[in-house]
């Protein structure tokens, strides 16, 4: 196995902390993709990596609110669309693989950074909320009903 594979399964480790379904259904494609692309041509290869990262990023965009562990997803799968897109064009060009290969790494520790951020950061809200504390200090009691910041009730 490779670094990127390696770094591949801490980020599907990192989506499922997240608690993320838009991520681990994003996850799930590129593995159901690394199991096929032995058999694939590299131009198929590369296509295949580029509709998955087109079919999340448009799929994060139509969710009507999404979760902030889904725009991560969206943000970071715009990323892997450029940057596979660059791939193809190294490849057709008879570059070698390294750049490629560096930046899918820095991209998957990015992304599993943030997941890690978010999943750490919802453990905290939801502690506190357990806990009746909001985050400003002042207590919170969800049998009264108080608007929280995104007008909805507590």
């Amino acid at each position: 196995m490779s670094l990127n594979d390696w770094l591949f399964l801490v980020l599907c480790g990192s989506a499922i902390y997240a608690k993320s379904v838009s991520a681990l259904l994003f996850c799930s494609m590129y593995a159901v993709h690394s199991f096929y692309s032995p058999n694939m041509e590299q131009w198929a290869r590369y296509a295949t990596l580029i509709l998955i990262d087109s079919a999340t990023a448009f799929a994060v965009v139509a969710i009507r609110s999404p979760s902030r562990a889904s725009v991560i997803t969206g943000v970071f799968s715009g990323a892997f669309l450029v940057v596979n897109s660059a791939g193809f064009v190294a490849w057709y060009l008879y570059l070698p693989p390294v750049t490629y290969d560096a930046v899918c790494s820095a991209v998957y520790i990015a992304m599993m950074t943030a997941f890690f951020i978010e999943g750490s950061n919802g453990r905290r809200r939801l502690a506190l909320r357990c806990m009746g504390v909001s985050s400003a200090g002042a207590t919170v009691r969800p049998s009264v009903g108080v608007p929280d910041k995104d007008g909805g009730k507590a």
